[in-house]
């Protein structure tokens, strides 16, 4: 609920406490006065924005855990807000959600009226147990909604059907693996089939990519840069069987050959555009920008930096 503009975010979901398998609902209760932020010093480093909440009665959140995995995902302010701001306006037509969890993102879809079904993929039917019912109890029209039993890389390979949005949520961590391993590779196969794709936290993946590049940068101006920390502009722009150092191998060589006549503005702003391309098949994982970039494109890059 609002109150103003400000978003309160209690009360949203009801679900259960209960078992099924591995799997359990356990709620969190608050008491009166207690104040809780839509964020933490974690997000905040890598960009995101909160604020802090205060409950003048007592609030009841949920958590949805597992056996041998532990917290799957929570209703709480932080991950309401991380979804709303994915959400926001943009969603709308067919619209494709990986991941029931609490099923706060089935929920906030089908209360906006641009979304007309909501196609929700989930692999654990011991959450589809414990979640789905009271998912439908909380939307206005429940016929919106259509849960499937399996596994969102399964359902994208068999490419049956087509939609306009596209929200994925299958992961806990938000760190480079799940990037690389998860996030990546989901992007590749919804190409073609969802129009858009927005997936959870790869802002906060995406910042860390950036940071790692750009601390790689300042040693490389380090005359001990490869005694220090082992590698050299030459060792960063060469093929590499690990993920974590190929995915940039294209830009260190777009910088190994242009460095020369580059600004440092114009270095930072190739970068950024790299790292929020690169995994995105639509965007041709961030090469055709390196390509516009180029010494002959000098214009270019001066329109570009000046948008």
């Amino acid at each position: 609920m609002r109150a103003g503009r400000k978003r309160w975010y209690d009360g949203v979901l009801d679900i259960p406490e209960a078992e099924s398998g591995p799997v359990s609902i356990v709620h969190r209760i608050e008491p009166a006065g207690t104040t809780i932020r839509s964020g933490n010093m974690r997000t905040a480093i890598f960009g995101q924005r909160a604020e802090e909440i205060h409950y003048e009665e007592p609030t009841r959140w949920h958590t949805l855990s597992e056996e041998g995995f532990g917290v799957w995902m929570t209703d709480l302010p932080i991950e309401q807000r991380q979804m709303d701001e994915l959400i926001q306006n943009k969603a709308s037509g067919r619209v494709l959600v990986g991941g029931l969890g609490v099923g706060y993102a089935a929920v906030a879809l089908a209360h906006r009226p641009r979304v007309k079904q909501i196609v929700v993929v989930e692999r654990s039917q011991d959450i589809i147990n414990l979640v789905w019912e009271s998912t439908l109890a909380k939307v206005p029209d429940p016929s919106k909604l259509t849960i499937v039993n399996a596994d969102l890389f399964d359902y994208l390979k068999a490419r049956e059907s087509f939609f306009t949005w596209g929200l994925f949520d299958i992961w806990q961590g938000d760190g480079e693996t799940t990037f690389h391993t998860t996030v990546v590779p989901l992007r590749k196969l919804a190409d073609g089939m969802v129009r858009t794709v927005e997936c959870w936290n790869e802002d906060i993946m995406r910042a860390q990519l950036f940071q790692g590049m750009e601390s790689r940068l300042l040693w490389l101006d380090h005359p001990q840069a490869k005694q220090i920390v082992g590698c050299d502009l030459d060792v960063l722009a060469t093929d590499n069987e690990s993920i974590y150092i190929q995915w940039a191998v294209p830009f260190w060589r777009w910088y190994r050959e242009n460095k020369a006549w580059l600004t440092g503005d114009e270095i930072a702003h190739t970068m950024r555009r790299y790292v929020t391309c690169y995994g995105r098949p639509e965007l041709q994982d961030g090469l055709t920008w390196l390509k516009s970039m180029a010494p002959t494109k000098r214009k270019r890059t001066s329109a570009a930096l000046a948008t």
